[in-house]
């Protein structure tokens, strides 16, 4: 069982609302627990997505985060983000909540950065603090580093690079409307491989029910690179 969180919280790949520059707002519903240990952050694991609409157009890049917690974070108040040299602040209301193996992840998924940085998430050194119900704090830092060429490529170049890397393949399956279907390691009779220039689309489509498209996702490293659509129709 993978215990990336990336992996198991699957809802962070369909969320396409369209929010302020360095101020995300996020609304998940969850029971509040009769726990009350104080917070503390053990990890931090983060994501920096590059997002492929067509062939020949260049990624929307977005920062995803999950800090792991040593505490139930069902009384989670707030996470502010900090980036130390440019100052820039994300302020995530209400995070995203998941869990494995009984350890709870709180973090999000869509955070952006602002015109004057090309919309680069910066890289560099960044504290984050986490805010429970009852106003306590838990603090962690983290530097970022990552490969920014891809901003600036188009899918159809990228392709052959993201092909010769080690890169673990993940699949998404979308209805009409855009709701995720399924996501996760690809079935073996669906052909999703790096070495395979057209994919079994049909056993896709046929395995998942009421399915409009699918998106290949290239897990490298810090990185995730998402594929333009595979439309049922083609």
């Amino acid at each position: 069982m993978d215990k990336n969180p990336f992996f198991h919280f699957k809802n962070f790949i369909a969320v396409k609302a369209k929010l302020p520059v360095l101020f995300s707002t996020v609304f998940i519903f969850i029971s509040v627990s009769c726990q009350n240990s104080a917070p503390k952050v053990s990890k931090v694991y983060t994501k920096v997505v590059y997002d492929y609409e067509n062939e020949d157009s260049f990624p929307v890049q977005k920062f995803s985060f999950f800090l792991q917690m040593d505490s139930d974070v069902r009384r989670i108040d707030s996470i502010q983000l900090y980036h130390k040299e440019t100052g820039y602040r994300w302020v995530i209301n209400n995070p995203l909540i998941t869990k494995s193996d009984n350890t709870f992840y709180a973090g999000y998924t869509n955070c952006s950065s602002s015109s004057q940085d090309n919309f680069l998430i910066p890289k560099g050194a960044y504290s984050v603090c986490y805010i429970d119900s009852q106003g306590r704090e838990a603090f962690s830092e983290f530097n970022l580093d990552y490969d920014e060429s891809a901003s600036s490529k188009h899918y159809g170049d990228i392709k052959e690079i993201l092909d010769a890397e080690n890169a673990i393949l993940y699949i998404g399956v979308y209805s009409q409307d855009g709701e995720l279907i399924y996501y996760g390691l690809p079935d073996k009779k669906w052909n999703v491989t790096k070495t395979n220039l057209v994919w079994n689309s049909d056993a896709v489509f046929k395995d998942n029910k009421n399915s409009a498209f699918f998106r290949i996702f290239y897990d490298i490293e810090n990185c995730i690179y998402i594929a333009p659509k595979i439309m049922k129709s083609e």
